[in-house]
């Protein structure tokens, strides 16, 4: 099922989940052969074939650019997802049908880029003494570090410590958990795959370190930030205002994660994932201005295309009330109504802010989906982009 991911300015991006996928025959995708550990040989063939037709599709990676992007898959992120289901303890909690890996597909003016994110679980998540998954970040952060490029680790590495759970704690953060709730992430990792480039990003939620202290996640959050070293101070400003948003805002928009480019600090993004249950326009008008605070050019602009392709994303070609959201299909899932990022940059007074929402909980059929979002492009301008979607989500369909 389909998931629209950041109506703005600059891009949009498509998200779609394995759920469905055929096994290949030979499990050679893009002349890398398959693992023949079992248990990874069950992921090789239950993710790669997306990730290979998304690479294949997008027309932007060369023969040899695909297969190292699929030896990095193979090799350093598949090992990390655990046993499969039925002998996995825990379900992944990246997708909404329980994948492990989320492929998206990123449209700019020129240009498409290929980006997966996943979550790892190793094999003895949601074991007693690991509830949350962890322990052997120690074992993956060389190999990502080595796979990277242009990494720095400087701030994960900051984060990670100040927000793992581990011992008492996590057994603490345990007892805490919502009673619907088995568990909550601790960490995700992506890689933007640019032509043979591949570029780290990490995920990290501060709500386990929230049950396990009371610190509320709006001030682990914040906190964070001030604390990086270096250049926590080049985000004072920025900061300040979007702390202010957060406590004025007239509904709830709640800090649940934090995510940042693994690069040099001085050109790294710091953002802050919130979410609002409402997926109404009268919520993109005022998030995405920050409340009226933020009214510049491209932020005004940034609102002006979410609006035009807002009904689409809805599944609701006659349009709703500005006021009025669409209810989500399954309520009680934690993908629902709008997550917002607010992206920081260092010395950056101007917050950008994206539009996140699940599109599988607004669209009828996985085909209206595809269709709205084919016509999505189309209004946007970007009719190349439109062709070469529609071309690949029906390939992607046949897997």
């Amino acid at each position: 099922m389909p998931i629209f991911k950041k109506p703005g300015l600059n891009g949009v991006s498509f998200t779609s989940t394995t759920k469905g996928s055929k096994v290949a025959t030979s499990g050679t995708l893009e002349g890398v052969t398959a693992p023949t550990e079992y248990d990874h040989y069950y992921w090789w063939m239950r993710c790669g074939p997306l990730l290979a037709t998304l690479l294949d599709s997008s027309g932007s990676y060369t023969q040899e650019h695909k297969a190292k992007h699929m030896r990095i898959f193979r090799d350093v992120v598949i090992p990390t997802l655990g046993p499969p289901p039925p002998q996995a303890k825990v379900t992944p909690m990246l997708t909404i049908d329980g994948s492990p890996v989320e492929p998206s597909w990123n449209f700019q003016q020129g240009s498409n880029i290929v980006r997966y994110s996943f979550e790892p679980l190793w094999d003895n998540a949601g074991t007693p003494g690991n509830p949350f998954p962890g322990d052997q970040m120690p074992t993956l952060t060389p190999l990502l570090r080595y796979v990277s490029d242009d990494v720095d680790l400087r701030w994960f590495e900051q984060v990670w410590k100040a927000w793992n759970v581990t011992g008492q704690e996590a057994q603490t953060a345990k007892a805490k958990l919502p009673p619907q709730k088995s568990r909550i992430p601790l960490v995700f990792f992506a890689f933007d795959l640019k032509e043979n480039k591949c570029y780290l990003k990490a995920y990290v939620f501060p709500i386990l370190k929230h049950l396990a202290t009371g610190i509320s996640t709006k001030q682990l959050v914040f906190d964070q930030i001030r604390s990086l070293r270096p250049y926590g101070d080049a985000f004072t400003v920025p900061s300040a205002k979007l702390e202010r948003f957060i406590d004025t805002y007239s509904g709830v928009c709640t800090a649940e994660m934090i995510s940042l480019d693994c690069i040099d600090p001085s050109k790294a993004r710091f953002k802050v994932y919130g979410r609002v249950k409402s997926n109404s326009k009268s919520v993109i008008r005022d998030v995405m201005t920050l409340g009226g605070a933020q009214t510049d050019e491209v932020s005004l602009k940034g609102v002006e295309q979410a609006l035009k392709i807002w009904h689409l994303l809805l599944d609701e070609k006659d349009g709703l009330p500005d006021d009025q959201p669409k209810a989500p299909r399954d309520p009680q899932h934690q993908h629902i109504g709008i997550c917002f990022v607010f992206e920081l940059r260092p010395w950056e007074e101007r917050i950008d802010i994206k539009a996140h929402t699940p599109w599988c909980q607004t669209n009828r059929t996985d085909l209206h989906a595809v269709g709205n979002f084919t016509e999505a492009l189309s209004v946007l301008g970007w009719e190349e982009h439109a062709s070469r979607f529609a071309r690949g989500a029906v390939q992607a369909a046949t897997l």
